[in-house]
Formats: C-alpha cells, sequence, structure tokens
C-alpha cells in the first residue's frame, strides 16, 4: 500500500483523477482544515504499513513532520495538478514489491461474504448480475463490500459517504438517473423510502465497466441497517422496487 497525502480543498480532485486512472492500490489521506495529523483510522493504516511510500501535495509543515516517520516521501509537487507527469505516474506505477497483483473475490463472493453481518441485508436477486462486472471492477466491489459491511458493523471512523472516495477510494454518489424504492419492516416497525445512493466506478463507459452498487441506510426499531438493492453493472434508468419484507434483528 502507498500513501496519498492531500489537502482538503484539492481532495475532490484528487478522487476524480484516481477514478480516471483506476488507481487502486493508493490510500488518500485528506488533511483537513487545522489538522496537524491524521484522523484514528488513517494513523492506525499507517503504523501498520510503516515505511510505505507516499506522495503529498499541498501539506503543511507541521502536518508533514508528523506523519514523516511512517512513511518515505518521494513525489511532493507543490500544487496539486491533475496533469502532473510526475504525480500520475507514480500513481500509476505498480508497488515493485509486489511480486504480483492481488487477486480480488468475485463480487457475489464479496457481498455474500458482507451479509453475514445482521446489520447488511441483500435484497432478493441484488447479486444476480454481479459477476458480470469486468474483472478490472472486481476491485471496487470487494472494497465496496468491506465498507459497507464496517459502516453497517458501526465503522465510526469510516467518515461521511461523500468523502470515501477522497479516504477510501471507492466513489458515492446521492443522485442519478436510478432510484429504488426500499421497504422493509420488523415486527414494530416499518420503512419505506426512496433512494438513488450508489457507489460507483466507471461514467460514459460499457455496463460491464460502469460498476454501481445501490444501497440505503434505513432505521428500524432504532437500529442502522444497510440495504443493498443491486451490484453489477449500471442498470438501466428508471425506478425500481426493493421490497426486503420482514427484517429480523439480531438481539
Amino acid at each position: 500500500m502507498r500513501f496519498l497525502f492531500v489537502y482538503e480543498t484539492a481532495a475532490g480532485k484528487v478522487r476524480d483523477l484516481l477514478a480516471e486512472l483506476l488507481v487502486q492500490d493508493v490510500h488518500v489521506i485528506v488533511a483537513r482544515r487545522g489538522e496537524l495529523s491524521p484522523r484514528s483510522a488513517d494513523q492506525a493504516l499507517l503504523e501498520q504499513h510503516s515505511g510505505a511510500e507516499a506522495a503529498a501535495c499541498e501539506l503543511n509543515r507541521k502536518y508533514r513532520k508528523n506523519v514523516q516517520g511512517f512513511v518515505t516521501f518521494t513525489v511532493e509537487p507543490r500544487k496539486f495538478r491533475a496533469e502532473d507527469r510526475q504525480l500520475r505516474d507514480w500513481l500509476t506505477r505498480r508497488d515493485p514489491a509486489e511480486e504480483s497483483p492481488r487477486t480480488w473475490p468475485a463480487p457475489e463472493t464479496a457481498f455474500l461474504d458482507a451479509a453475514t453481518s445482521p446489520s447488511l441485508c441483500l435484497l432478493s436477486g441484488a447479486l444476480d448480475t454481479a459477476n458480470r462486472l469486468d474483472e478490472s471492477r472486481w476491485a471496487f466491489a470487494a472494497k465496496s463490500a468491506d465498507l459497507l459491511r464496517n459502516h453497517a458493523d458501526g465503522g465510526s471512523d469510516l467518515g461521511p459517504f461523500r468523502e470515501w472516495q477522497a479516504n477510501h477510494g471507492v466513489a458515492f454518489a446521492a443522485n442519478g438517473r436510478v432510484e429504488y424504492r426500499y421497504r422493509a419492516s420488523t415486527r414494530t416497525d416499518r420503512y419505506n423510502r426512496p433512494s438513488q445512493w450508489h457507489l460507483k466506478a466507471g461514467d460514459r463507459t460499457s455496463p460491464e465497466l460502469a460498476a454501481r452498487i445501490y444501497f440505503t441506510v434505513a432505521e428500524l426499531d432504532g437500529r442502522s441497517i444497510v440495504l443493498v438493492a443491486h451490484v453489477g453493472p449500471h442498470p438501466s434508468d428508471g425506478s425500481y422496487s426493493a421490497d426486503f419484507g420482514e427484517i429480523e434483528l439480531a438481539t
């Protein structure tokens, strides 16, 4: 794993560049205004991968000093520019320490594993087309499954969905041309709301390369439950029903 430190004002542009270059092995750490060190989840990763290679864009000196004991900075452009050749070459270079590329599980397998969490539910048929995704998107699907499971299990350090691209390399969108109406219930509560929320990788390309994961977070009996309606290629634009029926919450 490599790390890219970037100041918050450039986080959105970094997100777009990573998506364009299909970068999977670089973890982005966003330095927010007033922060002099990473947040706890990022700090834990730095400690776990101590000595990893890193790049930094627009990082203040005090912040850099506090993390330089955990990483080796090799690329440090003064300002972030998406066309910066040195940065682009660094991002697209595979880590030489990796003797072979990581093998990712099939999307169906990744989400079936995630669904072992009592707080993540799959709609019947949600995985019917999951494995039709191009294999270049399997890493995205596996990372998404892990993130959604961790969120379902109460992962408070994951940050807001809108920051997942910058922090975890997985893009979130709150709106789009596909909408699911989610229905779920327990013996004492009901949930019935539409949502366009989805995680995505790939735009303006073939369905197999345009990976989409449609989900929402439902409040039932005072608990947050992640409901996953679709994992696979981009579905046709339109409205869909996602009826989960009665859910038995673990006690």
